[in-house]
């Protein structure tokens, strides 16, 4: 948004996922309503209980509309567009929705041994 200034006056911004509040200063959401963001449209709400909707209901008591894609309902003709992209958004942040849901993080351990049992040879 700082680099097209006044550029952004009026515009629409579209996000994947709702804006999380990580450091308690509320960046995100003033960066939008500074910028002039007419209208944001939010792909998934926050997974974490205590940020969901936090950053929805202050964008629009700025006065910005926000629609939020998966709580919507659309139309018949634009529900397999709707669904492909709610299914790469889901891939897109699987890590952090992995985290939310099952207290853990997402990881992929990659491990090879040789045939004496050791991970490594002395060469």
């Amino acid at each position: 948004l700082r680099a097209v200034r006044d550029g952004a006056r009026g515009g629409v911004a579209y996000l994947n996922l709702e804006s999380g509040d990580c450091h308690g200063d509320g960046a995100a959401v003033r960066a939008l309503v500074d910028a002039g963001i007419s209208r944001v449209v939010v792909g998934l709400e926050h997974p974490l209980p205590h940020a969901r909707g936090v950053a929805v209901r202050a964008l629009r008591s700025a006065g910005i509309d926000v629609d939020v894609l998966s709580s919507s309902t659309p139309c018949a003709a634009e529900q397999a567009n709707v669904d492909d992209t709610i299914m790469q958004m889901l891939e897109a942040n699987e890590a952090l929705l992995h985290r939310a849901v099952l207290r853990r993080p997402l990881s992929i351990l990659k491990y090879a041994m040789t045939l004496d049992g050791k991970i490594a040879t002395a060469s």
